[in-house]
C-alpha cells in the first residue's frame, strides 16, 4: 500500500517532524508507528513486515518523492503531491474502508503529535 505509506510519511513530516525541527524520519521510527501504533492500537494493517515497508519507501524514492539513505527518509515536495492525491481520491466516495483508513491514520498522527511535541 505505497499510497498510504506516502500519506503517512507526509502527515508525519508536516505535523510532527517539521514542528520539532527534524529533517528526516528513520525506517525504524516509521515501522514503529505503522506496526505499534496503527496496527496494534488503531487496528489498521497496511504492511506485514519491515521488508515490505522498506520496498515501499524505495519505490517512493524511485518516484522522487523521498530520499532514502542508510535507513533515513527525507521527504521531498513531490510526496506532498502524492499525499494530497491520496487524500482527495475519488475512492473516498466509492470504497467504504478508504476514508476509514485515512481517518485512522489522521487520528494516530494527531495522537503522536500530542504525546511527543518534540518527537522523538
Amino acid at each position: 500500500m505505497w499510497t498510504f505509506t506516502a500519506y503517512i510519511l507526509w502527515r508525519l513530516h508536516e505535523d510532527v517532524l517539521v514542528p520539532s525541527g527534524r529533517e528526516y524520519i528513520t525506517l525504524d521510527e516509521l515501522g514503529d508507528f505503522i506496526f505499534s501504533t496503527l496496527w496494534k492500537k488503531y487496528r489498521l494493517v497496511l504492511n506485514d513486515s519491515t521488508a515490505e515497508l522498506e520496498r515501499e519507501v524505495l519505490y517512493l524514492a524511485k518516484l522522487g518523492a523521498v530520499e532514502y539513505d542508510r535507513g533515513r527518509i527525507r521527504v521531498r515536495e513531490k510526496l506532498g503531491e502524492i499525499a494530497r492525491a491520496v487524500g482527495e481520491s475519488s475512492l473516498n466516495d466509492t470504497l467504504t474502508l478508504y476514508p476509514e483508513y485515512l481517518r485512522r491514520i489522521d487520528l494516530a498522527v494527531a495522537e503522536l503529535k500530542r504525546s511527543h511535541p518534540t518527537y522523538p
